[in-house]
């Protein structure tokens, strides 16, 4: 997904030719829902901060928001080619419709299927207790690739692999690329992302966290 920032003046709705997409995403980090209106199709959505759409193909877009100043609205726009990404999920509203709430958000959201020519030179692999950062966000300038991750969930304990802007504060705190648990006694259970490799866009951090001690592990490189 390509990132824009948009320059949206309060109580005005920007047109812009950007296409052709299908997919729209709005940074977690925006302190205001953006609406979106594709005049081609009809259709209209607003976007929390972190939502995500997928809509009928479109050229242009017209963006608007609830801010009481101007903002540069910062959107992924993307056109999805694969049924499993761009899910509806996330904090979005749907005008005049129903929404659609996931928690935790799908790493769909955010980044688009890639075909690596080469595998991953770093990695980690361990049991961890907590945190463990992998690639901070401040290091993150031009994108992560993800090419492996995986995460053993033993009885009563949640561990997972994902993506956040910030330090997460749980195993659900972010978009996940792998989470695994286990309800019921017995060794765990070992869960390996499907649908990789992935792209993380720049300013995201790739964390594992487990809620007690557990196994992670992940091969990634930093573009």
């Amino acid at each position: 997904m390509k990132p824009y920032k948009l320059s949206v003046r309060a109580g005005v709705e920007e047109q812009y030719s950007i296409g052709p997409a299908n997919v729209i995403f709005l940074d977690p980090e925006a302190t205001y829902r953006v609406t979106v209106k594709a005049p081609e199709n009809g259709e209209e959505f607003t976007l929390s901060p972190g939502g995500v759409v997928r809509l009928s193909p479109f050229e242009e877009l017209r963006v608007s928001h609830n801010s009481a100043s101007d903002q540069i609205v910062p959107l992924f726009v993307g056109y999805d080619t694969d049924a499993q990404t761009a899910q509806v999920s996330g904090n979005m509203e749907i005008i005049g419709g129903s929404s659609n709430t996931l928690n935790p958000p799908s790493i769909q959201q955010i980044i688009d299927p890639v075909k690596p020519r080469t595998i991953g030179t770093s990695y980690y692999s361990g049991v961890v207790a907590g945190l463990v950062t992998m690639v901070a966000p401040s290091a993150n300038v031009n994108g992560v690739r993800v090419d492996f991750a995986t995460a053993r969930g033993y009885p009563s304990t949640e561990a997972a692999v994902l993506v956040n802007t910030v330090t997460p504060a749980s195993a659900r705190d972010g978009a996940i690329i792998v989470w695994g648990v286990e309800n019921t006694a017995g060794n765990g259970q070992m869960k390996v992302a499907s649908g990789l490799p992935v792209i993380i866009p720049p300013g995201h951090g790739l964390f594992g966290y487990t809620s007690a001690s557990s196994y992670l592990s992940a091969v990634w490189e930093v573009l």
